[in-house]
């Protein structure tokens, strides 16, 4: 689906108050853990639900890019680590990975439309959609993501959307 069609869709979708809870939850006890066996995924949520109004099939398809994009970054025999919390009146979701760090400056740039950090492997460079595509549903959803080498000492990436 080409970049303008992808965010006329969103203009299209559905939209409904759903449990970002359960529906997280669920993406990775049926999905994640059957598509990718051998990888870990350290899940914490909230005790309470944690209602959002959005469209949930839009949420979970900006987590599956999130945890692509671990997956490709991790260090092997790691984990990828999925928080849930509530901050205010925002629920807040965290991909995080450890591997390699975000080069100097590729914070503010991951985002953008054919951006990759990845370096070129074969003959095809990396496209540089995904995160794109993170980044415009998450402000179609009134949020907002964030990359971040992670701060507790660990070489990784932390991805947060509010």
């Amino acid at each position: 689906m080409p970049l303008g069609d992808q965010e006329e869709a969103l203009k299209q979708s559905d939209q409904e108050t759903f449990d970002l809870e359960k529906a997280v939850s669920t993406q990775v006890a049926h999905v994640y853990n059957r598509i990718y066996p051998g990888v870990v995924f350290d899940l914490s949520v909230p005790k309470e639900q944690l209602p959002v109004h959005g469209d949930p099939n839009r949420i979970c398809q900006l987590l599956d890019k999130l945890i692509e994009n671990a997956i490709d970054f991790k260090t092997p025999n790691t984990p990828i680590v999925i928080r849930l919390a509530k901050s205010d009146y925002n629920a807040v979701m965290s991909v995080v990975n450890e591997g390699p760090l975000l080069e100097e400056n590729m914070e503010k740039q991951i985002f953008n439309l054919m951006v990759s950090g990845r370096k070129r492997r074969g003959a095809s460079p990396h496209m540089g959609l995904g995160l794109y595509v993170v980044r415009v549903i998450a402000e179609f959803h009134q949020g907002r993501v964030q990359a971040a080498n992670r701060s507790d000492g660990v070489p990784g990436v932390d991805f947060t959307i509010s």
